[in-house]
């Protein structure tokens, strides 16, 4: 990984200090080089940029940074000319073809390049804010890393943000321009900042607007040109393994992942696979049937019971630190192999991340309603978000959270996108591009990642259909059968392929939605439901979740009350969270708020983390009305 911060107007920073606090940075990320720390600033002191990396042995062929006549250009992640015309993994590339590539990278990255003589600073983020960039204000200085510790120690630690705290609680996720704490923001996405010695204010260019994307003239689907979208997917993989061979790629059961190995496939790239869960799950055994019969390299990687309790210590803080407490434990296995393999070479991952956009996963307005409004949006958006039927969560957290989706879904309508469309619109560039930034930095260290699906191809071609027609799910059903046909046919782990026809699609989903409701209501109404295994509502077949969390809840249980002062408190009921911890509560009542219950764990010992007790920061008040100013203390 690449590690920076940069100071504009910020004249008590000296590079000294920037230099001294990347250095205790390497205790949060062990794969960092303290030998590779660089750094190039102004002599008035206007503008410092310091910068440290990987060693070059595990990062080879990435070269992040190139200084050259006064200005210095640096990367974070990955970013991929689909082209291949510029090697985006050499920073003395990227600087050469700047202005012929700058629009058309693809992949999760940030770009920073600046300059002397004049002082400038410049930096772009990928076209979903997959590697985040971080910023805080002081007057008229700024403060800009990838790193939110890294900011508090170059300036001050800070309280909770109650808005970001809010939203991972009530939402599931810290989103938008949000973190956890006060004062520090996120850069947007597909936008570059730039800095001049003659404004106070960065000017601000978006080089590829949600609405370029998403507001498209519609398609029928026998219009869409497979070849033509399979080749425009596959090019990113191609120049990626021509530069660095083996490709590491997800193999399981399910629909994005299939459409990801029938684009390497496809491409002939070098790919290994890998598969998780355990030997008997449909995942393990599906991928399983696919390497055999396409002779793919295929590993099975199974995560115990075992491994996450006797490794939880050793892992849970390191991750929340990583992530500046931004990723959940609920997804604490997937560090824990990683994590243990501080010095090997750095892999590039290919994943399905954002394929549900094309599957209208997040979800499915009635069509047949008149006058469908906003309020069914967000009844819609909220389906998935952490269950708070325990009221574990205080109203006014709720109310914050509440708002600021009111008003993201009024911008979307303000920018002209359909309410028809918004729901996968704020799946995808919303939830899960702050998804890519906040899991992916727990893994900087060891993988860049891309994801084919978060490309302007496959927006574009997702967009051009309505949204009853992405319910069938056609690109997927469509591009693994023109790319590899015999992948089609093998079955998947829990649906088949739907029916291509949409409005039958449609009808069988109501009924089949309206089935549901009715069994449950008769289970309910028999008292059968409670009784049965299936009340367990996180038995996962991949990761046994609810047996993790009783390892640890007595651990967690006496972390968060020993804190009574803790400002965590302002957001959850102390009283209703020790109730349902405590040993006169079933674990089957605590599994129907697992996913909430992790999130309160990853919050309780991200604010008791020792990293961030050295000083004391700004407060800000959480009532019922929402938030109550208050300002950042100074440097």
């Amino acid at each position: 990984m690449n590690l920076f911060a940069a100071t504009w107007r910020v004249p008590g920073l000296s590079a000294h200090r920037l230099k001294h606090e990347m250095q205790r940075l390497a205790s949060v990320y062990p794969t960092l080089d303290t030998g590779s720390i660089r750094h190039f600033g102004t002599t008035d002191g206007l503008l410092n940029l310091s910068m440290m990396s990987n060693q070059p042995a595990s990062i080879a062929p990435r070269i992040y940074s190139h200084e050259s006549r006064g200005a210095l250009t640096l990367f974070c992640g990955l970013p991929v000319d689909p082209q291949n015309r510029c090697h985006a993994h050499d920073a003395a590339s990227i600087d050469q073809h700047w202005d012929q590539v700058k629009d058309r990278f693809e992949g999760t990255y940030s770009i920073v390049r600046a300059t002397k003589h004049p002082a400038t600073l410049e930096i772009q983020t990928d076209l979903l804010g997959g590697e985040p960039v971080y910023y805080s204000r002081f007057g008229d200085g700024w403060i800009v890393s990838n790193s939110v510790l890294l900011i508090e120690r170059l300036s001050t630690y800070r309280t909770l943000d109650a808005q970001g705290v809010s939203m991972l609680l009530c939402l599931g996720q810290v989103l938008g321009d949000r973190t956890l704490r006060e004062g520090i923001r996120v850069l947007p996405p597909a936008e570059r900042w730039r800095w001049t010695e003659d404004n106070s204010e960065p000017v601000t260019t978006n080089y590829c607007s949600l609405t370029s994307l998403v507001c498209r003239p519609r398609k029928k689907l026998r219009n869409l040109d497979f070849e033509k979208l399979g080749k425009d997917l596959e090019a990113p993989l191609v120049a990626l393994s021509d530069e660095f061979g083996a490709l590491s790629c997800p193999l399981t059961g399910g629909k994005d992942s299939r459409v990801v190995a029938a684009l390497a496939m496809r491409a002939g790239v070098d790919a290994r696979y890998s598969t998780f869960g355990n030997a008997e799950g449909d995942d393990v055994r599906i991928a399983a049937k696919i390497a055999m019969q396409f002779g793919l390299p295929h590993d099975i990687i199974n995560i115990s019971e075992s491994d996450v309790e006797s490794n939880w210590d050793d892992s849970c803080l390191p991750s929340i630190r990583a992530t500046d407490g931004m990723r959940s434990l609920y997804l604490l296995a997937g560090v824990l192999k990683p994590l243990s393999n501080v010095n090997t070479a750095k892999e590039i991952y290919l994943w399905g991340a954002c394929g549900e956009v094309a599957r209208s996963f997040y979800g499915r307005l009635p069509i047949f309603k008149n006058n469908t409004s906003d309020k069914d949006v967000i009844a819609l958006v909220r389906k998935g978000n952490p269950d708070g039927s325990y009221q574990l969560t205080r109203s006014e957290a709720q109310g914050i959270a509440t708002t600021w989706l009111e008003e993201t879904i009024a911008d979307y309508v303000q920018q002209g996108i359909a309410l028809q469309d918004i729901p996968d619109i704020y799946g995808t560039f919303m939830i899960d591009g702050r998804r890519l930034g906040n899991n992916g930095r727990a893994l900087a260290g060891y993988r860049d990642t891309f994801t084919p699906f978060a490309t302007r191809a496959f927006f574009e071609a997702t967009f051009s259909l309505s949204p009853m027609q992405r319910n069938t799910e056609p690109l997927h059903y469509g591009l693994v059968r023109h790319l590899v046909p015999a992948l089609h046919g093998i079955e998947l782990a829990q649906d088949n392929w739907y029916q291509q026809n949409a409005l039958l699609r449609y009808i069988g989903q109501s009924v089949n939605d309206r089935m549901n409701r009715y069994v449950n209501g008769i289970r309910r109404r028999t008292q059968r439901f409670n009784r049965s295994k299936s009340s367990f509502s996180h038995d996962d077949s991949t990761f046994h979740r609810v047996t993790w969390f009783e390892s640890q809840r007595s651990k967690i249980r006496e972390l968060a009350l020993d804190s009574g002062a803790s400002p965590v408190w302002d957001f959850i009921d102390k009283d209703r969270f020790e109730r349902i911890m405590s040993d006169k509560e079933s674990p089957m009542v605590r599994s129907r708020c697992l996913k909430l219950l992790f999130h309160i764990a990853t919050l309780v010992y991200y604010q008791c983390d020792d990293e961030r007790k050295e000083k004391s920061g700004p407060t800000r008040s959480l009532d019922r009305h929402g938030l109550t100013e208050s300002k950042v203390a100074p440097l």
